[in-house]
C-alpha cells in the first residue's frame, strides 16, 4: 500500500515538472526581431526600468536570469508606425479634434488645412527611455501634438504665395523633421518621415492667389511681346541699314565706272590725238622729203650731169612701165629694142628740157 503511494506521488510530481517546464517555456517572455525588450525590477533596491538592453530570444524563467517572480520584460515595438493627421472626426475614442487636420499659419497671417501623414519610431538603443517616458496610451497625442505646434510655428517663415506655389513645401517639412525629433529622441523616439498629403486653402486666398497669377502671367506676356517687338524693330534696323549699305556701295560702284570709263574716253582721246599728230607729222616728213626730191631734182637738172640724171630717169620709168604691163614691141631684136629705147629716151630728155624753161620764163 505505502509502495503504491510512492510511485502515485512519483508520478504526481513528474507531471507537475513537466507541466511546470512547458508553462514556463510558454509563459517565458519572447522578444521578436522588430521588437526590443525592456528589464523592468519590480522590488528591491533598483527598482523600475533597467538600462539594458534586451535583444531578441526567448527568456526562460531562472534559466536565462529572468525572475518572473521579480521582474518583468515589457516588449517594444520599434517598427515605423504610420500616424495620419487628416479631417475625419473621431477615431477609436479619440477626440475629433486630435486626429483632425495640421493648421498652417503663414508669415502674411494667412490660415492653411494641410492633411498631413508622419511616419515614427522608437529608437533601438532607447527602448528603455522611451518606457519611462512616455505610456502607451499616449504615443499618439505625443505625435500629433507635437507634429502640430511645431509645423504651424515653420510655417510661419514663409508668405502664403510661396507655399501655394509649391515652392517650400519641402522647406517646412525639413524644418519640422529637425524640430520635432530634437523633441522626441528625449523620449526615446524619431520622426522617420513627414508628408503634405493635401493643402486646403480658403476660397478667398485662391481668388487672389489666381488674379495674381493672372496679372502676372499678363505681364509675362507683354513683357515678351515688348521684347519681340524690340527684336523685330531691331531685325528691321538691320535690314535697313543693309540695304542703305547695298545702295550706298552700289552708287560708290557706279561712281568707280564712270569715272574709269571716263579716265578710259580721255585715254582713248588722247591715244587718237596722238595718232592724229604722229600721221600728220609723217604726211609732213613724206611732203618735205618729196619737196627736197623734187628741189634735188631741179637742182640736177640745173648742173653739169643733168642731162645724164635724166636720162637715168627716164630710162627708169620706160622699164618701169614696160615691166609692169609686159608691152614687148613685136618683130624687133635686142638690137632695135635698145635703139628704140634710146630714142625715147632722147625724146623725154627733149620734153623735160622743154618744161624747164618755160617754168623758168615764168
Amino acid at each position: 500500500m505505502k509502495h503504491m503511494v510512492k510511485i502515485v506521488l512519483l508520478v504526481v510530481i513528474g507531471i507537475l515538472i513537466f507541466l511546470g517546464i512547458n508553462a514556463a517555456v510558454y509563459f517565458s517572455p519572447e522578444v521578436k526581431a522588430h521588437q526590443r525588450g525592456v528589464l523592468v525590477n519590480l522590488y528591491g533596491k533598483h527598482k523600475g526600468v533597467q538600462a539594458e538592453e534586451v535583444l531578441p530570444g526567448k527568456y526562460l524563467w531562472f534559466l536565462s536570469g529572468f525572475d518572473p517572480l521579480t521582474q518583468r520584460i515589457l516588449i517594444v515595438d520599434i517598427a515605423e508606425s504610420n500616424l495620419e493627421l487628416v479631417n475625419r472626426g473621431a477615431v477609436e475614442g479619440k477626440a475629433g479634434d486630435e486626429m483632425s487636420s495640421v493648421t498652417l499659419e503663414t508669415k502674411d497671417s494667412e490660415i492653411i488645412h494641410a492633411d498631413v501623414s508622419i511616419w515614427y519610431r522608437v529608437l533601438p538603443e532607447q527602448a528603455d527611455v522611451f518606457v519611462a517616458a512616455v505610456a502607451p496610451d499616449d504615443i499618439l497625442s505625443l505625435i500629433s501634438n507635437t507634429a502640430r505646434s511645431i509645423i504651424r510655428n515653420k510655417s510661419g517663415y514663409f508668405e502664403v504665395e510661396d507655399i501655394f506655389r509649391g515652392q517650400v513645401k519641402e522647406q517646412i517639412i525639413d524644418l519640422s523633421k529637425k524640430a520635432m525629433n530634437e523633441e522626441l529622441n528625449k523620449r526615446g523616439m524619431e520622426v522617420v518621415s513627414i508628408e503634405f498629403k493635401k493643402l486646403v486653402f480658403s476660397d478667398e486666398i485662391v481668388a487672389k492667389l489666381t488674379e495674381k497669377t493672372l496679372s502676372a502671367k499678363d505681364i509675362e506676356i507683354n513683357k515678351n511681346k515688348t521684347l519681340a517687338a524690340i527684336e523685330t524693330a531691331k531685325k528691321i534696323e538691320e535690314e535697313a541699314k543693309g540695304v542703305k549699305l547695298a545702295k550706298i556701295q552700289k552708287a560708290e560702284a557706279d561712281k568707280r565706272s564712270t569715272v574709269l570709263a571716263s579716265e578710259a574716253q580721255v585715254v582713248k582721246a588722247r591715244n587718237k590725238m596722238e595718232a592724229d599728230n604722229m600721221q600728220a607729222n609723217g604726211i609732213l616728213a613724206i611732203g618735205k622729203a618729196e619737196a627736197e626730191s623734187k628741189a634735188l631734182e631741179l637742182n640736177a637738172y640745173a648742173g653739169d650731169g643733168g642731162e645724164r640724171y635724166m636720162r637715168i630717169k627716164i630710162a627708169e620709168s620706160l622699164g618701169e612701165g614696160m615691166s609692169n604691163w609686159q608691152i614687148i614691141p613685136e618683130n624687133m631684136n635686142i638690137t632695135a629694142i635698145a635703139e628704140n629705147f634710146d630714142k625715147a629716151i632722147n625724146v623725154g630728155l627733149l620734153a623735160a628740157q622743154n618744161t624747164k624753161r618755160s617754168k623758168t620764163k615764168k
